[in-house]
């Protein structure tokens, strides 16, 4: 992500400002409503390069955020979809606003898709 750019005095310094970066870029792309679509084909993590993860609150709220935008439904029609108001399905999209894993399960059942949560070696 172009926008997510970190430094430290060593690599794992770097590590730990890389990740603040990219979450705090996930989560600006979020509130001004831009693309997080990944590239077209996904890079492999070569030697001497590290794959960094989002939170995984933020990885389930930015999941929910691409589905919603891809399926071009406003705010209203997807509160009426989860049968809730309109400032629920805002929070819903919200990256800043704790969501229960059940109401974005919910989310992602309204667009075809079951949200899963797994764990990988640290």
């Amino acid at each position: 992500m172009p926008d997510a750019v970190a430094f430290g005095g060593d690599e794992a310094e770097a590590l730990v400002e890389m990740a603040h970066a990219l979450n705090a870029a996930v989560r600006g792309r979020i509130h001004f409503g831009m693309d997080l679509e990944p590239p077209p084909v996904a890079v492999a993590a070569a030697e001497g390069l590290h794959r960094i993860a989002l939170a995984p609150a933020l990885a389930a709220k930015a999941t929910i955020y691409v589905l919603w935008r891809n399926s071009g439904l406003s705010k209203v029609a997807l509160a009426k979809l989860l049968d809730v108001d309109e400032r629920e399905a805002r929070r819903v999209l919200d990256p800043d606003h704790p969501t229960g894993l059940d109401r974005l399960a919910a989310a992602a059942d309204v667009f075809g898709h079951r949200l899963t949560v797994g764990a990988v070696p640290a």
